[in-house]
């Protein structure tokens, strides 16, 4: 995590512990699967920006450094992101 993604850890972990009585490791565990589905949502949108052969070049820096898995994770998001921009009258075919 950067130093963005981890105060928005901390600052959601507390508030789930304190405002909503979850443990310390419930409200951790929760904020962190909540940082990661925002921090995946933002990569998402950015992929999306990209020119195809930047996609490429993207997604094979991420197989290299993340696998197999997260790559077709994101592959499928990314599309998943155009059609309904697309079918919202968002993107250009």
């Amino acid at each position: 995590m950067d130093e963005i993604d981890t105060e928005l850890f901390e600052e959601r972990a507390a508030i789930m512990e304190y405002d909503g009585g979850l443990s310390r490791e419930e409200a951790e565990y929760k904020a962190r699967i909540e940082v990661e589905a925002k921090r995946h949502a933002c990569e998402v949108k950015y992929v999306l920006a990209l020119e195809n052969a930047e996609k490429a070049a993207y997604f094979d820096l991420c197989r290299k450094r993340r696998g197999d898995a997260a790559t077709e994770r994101l592959r499928a998001d990314v599309i998943e992101a155009y059609r309904a921009a697309a079918a919202a009258g968002h993107m250009e075919d």
